[in-house]
């Protein structure tokens, strides 16, 4: 996957980004105005940009380069920009009358304990994150409330990705048998392209080293390089480990209002968090926003 692509996942995980300005402070690790926040409520943060980072991209993300920034350094950013972004809403709460209740008080309680158990991290500042993080949810759901999706756009976006949407929820099932020697997965494919099914292939060859996997179509492009999907298509992959035949099973294709309604979810989200995200930077420029650089270089991934 290209970094590019990578990016694009974990921005859409993570709030977003804003521009920093860096400089020296004496106490606070960051300051946001009149609002700070402590390195140790910064890392809080961190460990969940880690942990989305991550799940995009596996343990190899860290080996990625984002134009010429290292994974590391981006993962850093994202942190304390999600810290600022926080910051900065919450400072809006009275503006739309978001009280703190004793019920946002108890989840906030909730998630600490489950945060604290996972992470070990001290319980007060914990609940203050999971609190300030319902805060700004109440926030955008309050400057948000008037929005109405535009039709015509929403018809639009649905015309560009449908496709992409009917791949993603298209499931595949596969089956693959591996080989040592080329010559040897030649003549399965042979065989399964003269009409023989694979179990029966699979039973005269006394092949043994097979798998069942499901994928969507999505996947299924990527790792065989085709978009046919047609029953019983097959054909070869290789891999440090030798040859795998691929054989499709069957293909269970989605409801349409199933994916019309994913499609009009996610449209109103995405064009929401652009509407929000643009309300924060106008925010944004209310506030000076500086962090301790000393502290910020001897913290890492």
């Amino acid at each position: 996957m290209k970094s590019g692509d990578i990016m694009k996942k974990i921005l859409t995980v993570l709030l977003f980004a804003l521009v920093l300005s860096g400089c020296s402070n004496s106490g606070a690790f960051i300051r946001i105005g009149s609002y700070s926040a402590s390195e140790e409520e910064y890392k809080i943060y961190l460990d969940e940009t880690i942990k989305t980072f991550e799940k995009v991209g596996g343990n190899d993300i860290w080996e990625t380069d984002f134009n010429g920034k290292s994974a590391e350094e981006v993962a850093k950013d994202s942190a304390l920009n999600s810290l600022v972004a926080v910051k900065i809403v919450c400072s809006k709460a009275d503006q739309y009358d978001v009280k703190v209740s004793d019920e946002m008080r108890k989840k906030a309680e909730e998630d600490a304990k489950d945060y604290v158990t996972d992470n070990g991290k001290h319980d007060t500042i914990v609940k203050e994150v999971m609190l300030e993080k319902q805060i700004y949810e109440k926030v955008k759901s309050a400057v948000l409330s008037d929005y109405m999706i535009s039709e015509s756009d929403y018809k639009n976006f649905c015309d560009l990705n449908r496709e992409k949407y009917t791949d993603e929820e298209t499931e595949i099932k596969v089956n693959e048998a591996y080989f040592a020697e080329k010559n040897e997965a030649d003549n399965f494919v042979l065989q399964l392209k003269n009409g023989t099914d694979f179990e029966t292939a699979v039973s005269q060859l006394g092949i043994t080293n097979t798998d069942e996997t499901s994928m969507n179509k999505t996947d299924f492009k990527q790792e065989f390089n085709s978009d046919d999907i047609s029953e019983h298509a097959c054909g070869i992959t290789k891999d440090d480990k030798g040859y795998a035949v691929y054989s499709v099973k069957s293909v269970s294709k989605p409801d349409e209002n199933v994916i019309t309604e994913k499609m009009r979810d996610d449209y109103k989200t995405q064009t929401e968090n652009s509407l929000f995200e643009q309300k924060v930077d106008n925010w944004k420029a209310d506030f000076k926003i500086t962090k301790d650089e000393e502290k910020w270089k001897n913290i890492s991934v």
